[in-house]
């Protein structure tokens, strides 16, 4: 996973100082609502990303108060951002769909995957805010710019391990999950990274995939 923390001055300025970008996102956020990205452009000059906007600002303290604007009541997180892979120069990154039958049993299994491709001039993913599209993971690899894309196999077989591993750390926590979406990213070097999982993940984007790739999920249960 990104490098992680809980939005402060301290750690904001921190994880800037030693990743150069940064993405601050709300804790129990959805739908890509409040991702804001910030990147470090000089001594003291941060541009600001968020949705399809960009600005500069000076000073540590003015970019702090630029993504915490309308969000003070909001627990933020800080995370290290992750240059994805694109296509097109369009950043995507994977919904693996994993699931289970009961509550009582940890044997997960993936039921779905696809690739989100972000909009034109958005950095995030979410296919309706950015107006972006979704595609099968194979095809998105295939087009993208990841160094050893020809290993697509390897790949989507990491994102699923990856998943399922996850979900079986995060039941044991969260008892009652039996769905859970995760949003898996590919950065340029091959390199598989978990972005975030969704306890309540949106089987449209399925449907916008296949029936076929819907109907598999909901038949699971």
């Amino acid at each position: 996973m990104p490098k992680t923390k809980r939005l402060t001055v301290d750690h904001f300025q921190s994880m800037l100082n030693r990743y150069g970008t940064v993405v601050v996102k709300p804790l129990d956020g959805s739908g890509g609502k409040g991702v804001i990205r910030v990147r470090k452009t000089g001594s003291d000059e941060y541009e600001i990303h968020r949705y399809s906007r960009k600005w500069k600002v000076s000073g540590l303290r003015e970019a702090y108060r630029a993504v915490k604007r309308k969000q003070e009541k909001r627990v933020l997180i800080v995370q290290r951002y992750i240059r994805l892979a694109s296509v097109r120069g369009r950043p995507f990154d994977l919904r693996i769909m994993v699931q289970r039958r009961s509550k009582k049993t940890q044997d997960w299994t993936v039921t779905g995957r696809l690739a989100k491709i972000a909009g034109k001039g958005y950095m995030i993913t979410n296919v309706r805010r950015s107006g972006g599209r979704v595609t099968s993971a194979e095809k998105a690899i295939r087009m993208s710019d990841i160094k050893g894309k020809d290993e697509a196999k390897q790949l989507l077989k990491q994102a699923e391990q990856i998943s399922v591993a996850s979900a079986k750390k995060l039941a044991r926590t969260f008892t009652f999950i039996r769905r859970v979406g995760m949003d898996v990213g590919i950065d340029k070097n091959g390199k598989v990274w978990l972005i975030e999982a969704n306890f309540r993940p949106s089987l449209s984007l399925f449907l916008k995939l296949s029936r076929e790739a819907y109907n598999k999920i909901k038949r699971f249960g």
